[in-house]
């Protein structure tokens, strides 16, 4: 009759609860389907600290130290910036769904 994606199925007219997620998966796979991306990019991030201790090793104490201070203001400004997400994913999320 309409487009699938307008249509309400009869226990969404009776509950009034409508589901924003695409049929078929459950919603524990949706959120890990969300959040694969971001551990991703997590585990890039101690890549990149690995890496530059790795390649700044064999240079002594001071280097070795000071890419170690680096890598905690890099953990740093990416903690708050995911937190930033995480909140402002909140409050859209509560301004849309209620």
């Amino acid at each position: 009759m309409g487009n699938s994606a307008t249509q309400l199925s009869a226990s969404a007219m009776v509950t009034g609860h409508v589901s924003i997620l695409p049929p078929g998966l459950s919603v524990r796979e949706h959120v890990l389907h969300l959040a694969l991306p971001a551990v991703g990019e997590q585990m890039l991030n101690l890549m990149v600290g690995l890496v530059g201790t790795f390649l700044v090793g064999h240079l002594g104490k001071t280097p070795l130290a000071a890419v170690g201070l680096g890598d905690q203001w890099v953990l740093l400004v990416s903690t708050v910036l995911a937190a930033i997400s995480v909140g402002s994913t909140v409050v859209v999320a509560r301004a849309i769904g209620g």
